[in-house]
């Protein structure tokens, strides 16, 4: 893995980085996962990087340079590169979206780019042949066929979770293609390949749906606080109240994720009319945001049509810079999904000093601690009387914000990159000395 110039040759597979140009559920946990690991392994002066973007372009890399996700001086990418002409076309195109030719150019671009994969997937190839030892990294797709089975090279993996695997009736219905996919994911894995889990929770979930895979090649690295903006500006929380239709006048309880069945989230607003009916209050909305799953739409849309519109509020996609300001400002953070892999919100909110009511299963306790409430996200019980305690316990909820703020610290991305970085020097110290 060490090459002459004395560093460790890893290749990052930043497929999902692409995801960062949407501003929609695809920008999710999983995206900032990768963008924060390749910051801190492109800051790390014993790594010698390349970023693979087999699902992109170098119209994509270059977006994503302007966008701060990657640093605008960095080269060594490996991606399909198309005639010029044909990213000048894309520009006319996503300009005008309503007429027919910019859709046949759209669907003419895509082709060709997934013609351009063959050969950037054998200059990977070949960029692998020229080297000693190579690491390759992937933060959330499946290792390629000819990475897995070069010799040469050592495979990593980070494993975020196996729901689509674990509550297949939750993605029957309404994530089909992500089930698919996960399912694709699952039957690639191989004993030979390292893997890297968000939490216990996860590890367990590997070893028990894959038993081949031995205990100790799967090293637990927690993730830390996923909504870091490339923009330093703030806003105000008044002018973020009026830019999100928060009334002034009124505390709020915020629940941020992708909205999709697991996150719980029709549980967690029903049970808040059940709380501010039963003590008659009238000082508190609800604040839904994030990008809603297209096959859950119709669903959650039907269901928003039955709750008085001035007490929920849906504030849809968050932008970045605005999530910090969001969590501080709420009364109460609420997060009662039925299955995490990690549950970054959780961690967001204790950051930005919110009291977090959430659920005892999976990984979530592993996040939470001590530092807030955890319930059963069945029991209709247990979802009001946390609503009771934060609301009206006024030194608990002050408790809460300041164990939770002790607590967000102790996650790091330096102390994440660093545990996959020791293990990669570790595998390289092992095979050599055998």
């Amino acid at each position: 893995m060490y090459e002459e110039n004395g560093k460790l040759n890893v290749i990052f597979d930043g497929s999902v980085l692409t995801n960062g140009l949407c501003n929609d559920s695809r920008k999710s946990g999983v995206f900032f996962v990768a963008y924060k690991l390749l910051d801190c392994f492109l800051k790390n002066d014993a790594i010698d990087l390349f970023l693979f973007l087999p699902n992109g372009s170098t119209y994509e890399a270059e977006k994503l340079k302007k966008l701060e996700i990657i640093p605008s001086n960095f080269s060594n990418i490996i991606t399909t590169k198309l005639p010029a002409w044909c990213y000048k076309l894309l520009e006319y195109s996503n300009q005008n979206r309503k007429n027919l030719l910019p859709s046949i150019i759209r669907f003419i671009y895509n082709r060709l780019k997934r013609i351009g994969k063959i050969f950037c997937n054998k200059k990977l190839k070949k960029y692998c042949d020229s080297q000693k030892r190579t690491i390759y990294f992937s933060p959330l797709n499946n290792i390629p066929n000819y990475i897995s089975k070069n010799k040469k090279i050592k495979s990593y993996m980070l494993i975020h979770d196996l729901i689509p695997v674990l509550f297949k009736d939750f993605y029957k219905h309404y994530g089909i293609y992500r089930m698919q996919k996960m399912e694709k994911i699952l039957s690639s894995l191989s004993p030979n390949i390292k893997y890297f889990t968000v939490s216990n929770s996860t590890k367990n979930d590997l070893l028990s749906i894959n038993p081949s895979i031995k205990s100790e090649n799967i090293v637990v690295t927690y993730p830390s606080i996923s909504h870091i903006s490339p923009t330093k500006n703030k806003t105000s929380a008044n002018e973020l109240r009026a830019k999100y239709n928060i009334p002034n006048d009124k505390k709020y309880i915020l629940s941020l994720c992708s909205i999709e069945p697991r996150k719980n989230i029709i549980f967690a607003i029903q049970n808040y009319l059940n709380f501010i009916n039963k003590h008659n209050i009238n000082d508190l909305v609800f604040v839904v945001g994030g990008g809603v799953w297209k096959e859950y739409k119709d669903t959650y849309e039907k269901f928003l049509g039955t709750v008085p519109k001035e007490r929920v509020i849906n504030i849809g996609y968050v932008n970045d810079e605005d999530v910090f300001e969001l969590y501080s400002n709420a009364r109460i953070f609420v997060y009662p999904s039925i299955y995490e892999g990690f549950g970054l919100p959780v961690l967001e909110a204790m950051n930005a000093g919110c009291p977090v009511i959430t659920s005892n299963t999976s990984s979530l306790p592993e996040v939470i601690g001590d530092a807030g409430i955890q319930i059963n996200p069945k029991s209709n019980e247990e979802m009001v009387n946390a609503y009771e305690k934060m609301y009206f316990d006024t030194n608990y909820r002050e408790d809460c914000i300041k164990k939770g703020l002790e607590r967000a610290i102790q996650f790091s991305w330096e102390e994440c990159a660093s545990t996959m970085y020791k293990q990669f020097c570790k595998d390289f110290i092992d095979e050599t000395s055998i």
